[in-house]
């Protein structure tokens, strides 16, 4: 018998999506908890960037630019160039 209930979903145990020391990846269960019939969806990845407005160091950082681009800018692309990630959620406070 399986040890995941029925409906419930299983994504990749090793975050970096490699397998882990000779095991195969665990792939996501489709909604009625089998295996799909021969289709595995790949586990959707998000990103989750958290950009206070509020320093005391220095106000409005995020916003600030540094060689022509805002900094939060700098994250923003490191996180679209990595190819990793299917979703980029911006959580920001004074942003503007």
């Amino acid at each position: 018998m399986d040890s995941v209930e029925k409906g419930a979903a299983t994504s990749v145990s090793n975050p970096r999506g490699r397998p882990s020391r000779g095991r195969p990846p665990k792939l996501q269960r489709n909604s009625r908890g089998g295996q799909g019939r021969g289709v595995e969806k790949p586990p959707h990845l998000a990103a989750l960037i958290l950009a206070r407005g509020g320093s005391k160091g220095i106000p409005l950082k995020n916003i600030k630019h540094l060689a022509g681009v805002p900094l939060i800018g700098w994250v923003l692309r490191a996180a679209l160039d990595s190819g990793v990630f299917q979703r980029l959620c911006l959580y920001g406070v004074k942003m503007v």
